[in-house]
C-alpha cells in the first residue's frame, strides 16, 4: 500500500513538481511524482489519443506504468493509496499487458495484447481463461478511407467495427455492428487540424446523442482536461491531468459534478534501459 505520511514529507518527496491549484488555506495539494470501473478508467493509455501517446511512450522508453488512487473526503485526501492499474508497454509504445485491481488489492482483470505486423491488435488473451473470441483481422472497408475490424471466430457472426479516417489519418468515426449485423452505436470525432482531438460524440442505435466529451490542452499540447457530458448536456465526468517535463502523465484528478476533487491517481513510471 502506498502511503502519504504527511504534507511536509509529501512536498519534500515530490519537489519540484508540486503546485497548489486550490485554496492554499484548505491545504489540498497536487501530488505530482516525477517518475471503463474505478480501475479501468485509472489507466494512462487512452484509445482517443492513442497515436500521440504511443509515440511518446516509444520516445521516452516507457516499459510499464503503475497507477495508485487516493480518495478525497470533505476536501481531505486519504493518505492510504490503493493500487488500481498496471500497464506494460513494448519498445514500440504498444500496450501489451494491462491489469486492474479491486479495493482489496486483488486483480480482477488481466489481459495481454498481441499485435500484427501493422502494429494493430490481433489477439486479446485473458489470464482467467475467459474464452478468447478476440482474434482480430483488419481489411479495407466499403466506405472511403475506412478499415473494418472483424473477429476470426465464427461465433462472432456479423460483428464488426468500422473505422473511418480523414486525409491526416485521424479517426473521424467509429461504428459497431453486433453479431446480427445491427449497428448499435456510433462515435464521431472532431479535430483541430492537423490532429488535435477536441470533441467526441457518441450515438445509440437510434442515432440519438447520449454522450459528448470535450478535450482541452495546455500550451505544450498535453491533454489538460477531459469533460464528459450526458445526453442532456449535464457534466457526467470531469478529469484533470498533470505531466512531468518529458510529457508523461503523472497524475489524474477526478472531480464530482460540483467540481470538487473526489479522487487522485498517481502514476509511477519504469523505463527500458
Amino acid at each position: 500500500m502506498l502511503k502519504i505520511e504527511d504534507e511536509r514529507i509529501l512536498q519534500e518527496k515530490i519537489s519540484p513538481y508540486i503546485c497548489t491549484l486550490f485554496d492554499p488555506m484548505k491545504k489540498i495539494f497536487l501530488l505530482l511524482l516525477s517518475l471503463s470501473f474505478l480501475s479501468a478508467t485509472a489507466q494512462v493509455v487512452s484509445s482517443d489519443i492513442a497515436p500521440k501517446q504511443k509515440e511518446l511512450f516509444r520516445k521516452n522508453k516507457i516499459r510499464s506504468i503503475s497507477g495508485w488512487t487516493f480518495s478525497y473526503a470533505e476536501g481531505k485526501i486519504d493518505k492510504n493509496g490503493q493500487r488500481t492499474s498496471f500497464e506494460k508497454l513494448d519498445k514500440d509504445g504498444n500496450q501489451c499487458e494491462e491489469v486492474y485491481y479491486n479495493a482489496t488489492g486483488e486483480s480482477y482483470l488481466e489481459c495481454t495484447h498481441v499485435y500484427n505486423a501493422g502494429n494493430e491488435v490481433s489477439t486479446v488473451r485473458y489470464a482467467d481463461g475467459t474464452p478468447n473470441l478476440n482474434k482480430w483481422v483488419y481489411e479495407k472497408g466499403e466506405k472511403p478511407g475506412s478499415i473494418e475490424k472483424r473477429s476470426s471466430s465464427k461465433l462472432a457472426g456479423k460483428e464488426k467495427w468500422v473505422f473511418v479516417y480523414d486525409d491526416f489519418s485521424n479517426l473521424i468515426s467509429e461504428e459497431y455492428y453486433d453479431a446480427s449485423g445491427t449497428n448499435t452505436y456510433k462515435k464521431t470525432y472532431v479535430y483541430k487540424y492537423p490532429g488535435t482531438l477536441i470533441e467526441k460524440n457518441e450515438y445509440d442505435a437510434y442515432g440519438s446523442l447520449y454522450a459528448r466529451t470535450e478535450y482541452r490542452y495546455d500550451a505544450s499540447g498535453n491533454l489538460k482536461e477531459k469533460v464528459q457530458f450526458d445526453g442532456a448536456n449535464a457534466i457526467s465526468a470531469h478529469y484533470e491531468f498533470v505531466y512531468d517535463r518529458s510529457g508523461n502523465q503523472i497524475a489524474r484528478f477526478t472531480h464530482d459534478n460540483a467540481g470538487n476533487v473526489k479522487e487522485l491517481t498517481v502514476y509511477l513510471y519504469y523505463y527500458y534501459q
